[in-house]
This record gives C-alpha cells, structure tokens and sequence, in this order.
C-alpha cells in the first residue's frame, strides 16, 4: 500500500533507506534526525509503501521554484525486489501533466531501471 509517512516513522525510513545503502554502496548513513528535516521541507512530497506492517519501499518528488521540473528518488528494500513499482504511478501524478521528470536510479541494480 502506497501511502504518505508520517515524522514518527523517520527511524523506520532511515532504516529503510541504509538496508538500501548498505546492499547496493557497502554502507549506509541516513539518520532519524536526517529523516525528520524532510518532513519540514515545503517543495518535497514523500511516500512509503507498507507490506504487512513494514515499510519495504521509500520514494519522494522534488519540485523546482517555478514547478516546472520534478525529481524522483525512489528506493526498495533488498529483501524485496519490486516492492517500489507502486511508487511511480503515484509520483507521476504529484508531478503534474506539463512538468519535466527525472529519476534517481541506483547504479548496479537493474530491476530499478
């Protein structure tokens, strides 16, 4: 289930994202705190996916001043491949139709391209 994430989830987030550091980079060194900053920022949407009570995919959108671009950053855990396709559909309709797109994509994971 794609959904927002609410700021007392920032350490199950940074979790997330480190387990994805971790496989794909050999560390990972997001914190909570780092987490939790993201909430307050005006110009980034961010969205979890959840599978039986555990957070399995993380994704956000940026925005530029004049709306005009938008960039996704859109990570799974490694225990489950697949679980961030559900992401795309809702961050391409945060972006708007007439809005210039661009993904951030893992280097050396093909089931992300």
């Amino acid at each position: 289930m794609v959904r927002e994430p609410h700021p007392s989830e920032a350490a199950a987030i940074a979790a997330l994202l480190n387990a994805e550091a971790l496989a794909r980079h050999g560390e990972g060194d997001v914190t909570a705190a780092t987490i939790e900053e993201w909430f307050g920022y005006d110009d980034v949407d961010l969205r979890v996916v959840e599978d039986r009570g555990a957070l399995v995919a993380y994704g956000d959108i940026g925005r530029s001043a004049d709306e005009t671009k938008a960039w996704f950053d859109v990570r799974e855990h490694p225990e489950h491949p697949g679980a961030a396709e559900p992401l795309w559909p809702v961050l391409e309709d945060l972006a708007g139709e007439a809005v210039i797109r661009r993904a951030i994509v893992g280097g050396g994971d093909e089931s992300l391209r």
